[in-house]
């Protein structure tokens, strides 16, 4: 006959040995949007605007440049610098520029 309780007990076993997400990732906590790891290390994502050196003069670009590398040989710890550029549909905004010109360019007449 089969026995409910040997049944359970067998069920329990099998549950203890199954891999969840927590024992699986290094992660030990998150705290103040940084990922603490089991071992110590810590992990954390930074999001920082772009800036278009074509908009800026050769000084300029030369200042951005160095204030870049001067921040990069700063840190004594590795970093991971992932740049993602996204697409962006200007086509409404130019018809809009394109249909209202006239105004457009009094607008910006008037406050100079």
């Amino acid at each position: 006959m089969f026995n409910l309780g040997e049944q359970s007990k067998v069920q329990k076993a099998k549950h203890d040995n199954v891999f969840n997400t927590e024992n699986m990732l290094p992660i030990s906590e998150i705290k103040n949007d940084t990922i603490i790891l089991k071992d110590g290390g810590l992990r954390s994502i930074m999001k920082v605007t772009g800036l278009n050196l074509d908009l800026k003069n050769a000084d300029e670009q030369q200042i951005v440049l160095e204030q870049y590398k001067k921040f990069l040989n700063g840190l004594d710890f590795p970093v991971q610098i992932l740049v993602r550029n996204t697409y962006l549909d200007l086509s409404n905004y130019l018809n809009y520029i394109k249909t209202n010109v006239e105004s457009i360019e009094n607008i910006v007449l008037q406050k100079q």
